[in-house]
């Protein structure tokens, strides 16, 4: 799945997207790694190529992808707090 950052504020680039804060950054040589917080406190884990800028932490975001790198795995029973 192809996750990438797109800048708050613009217009969204692909149909799935979620608003996200920077809660840690590391470079590693040829790529930023990153930690970003949703909305209702999830993390989710992005790796972003080394040339673009990095974003500093506490920075708001935007997480996009597109439905055609999205993989639907089959539910096996209730998942922590229930969810399915």
């Amino acid at each position: 799945m192809a996750i990438i950052l797109e800048p708050a504020g613009s217009e969204p680039g692909r149909l799935n997207h979620f608003a996200a804060t920077v809660v840690f950054h590391a470079f590693a040589g040829q790529a930023h790694h990153y930690v970003v917080q949703l909305a209702d406190g999830r993390e989710v884990e992005i790796v972003a190529p080394g040339a673009a800028a990095p974003l500093a932490r506490g920075a708001v975001t935007r997480i996009a992808w597109s439905p055609d790198d999205v993989i639907l795995l089959p539910g096996g029973g209730a998942g922590p707090g229930g969810a399915q």
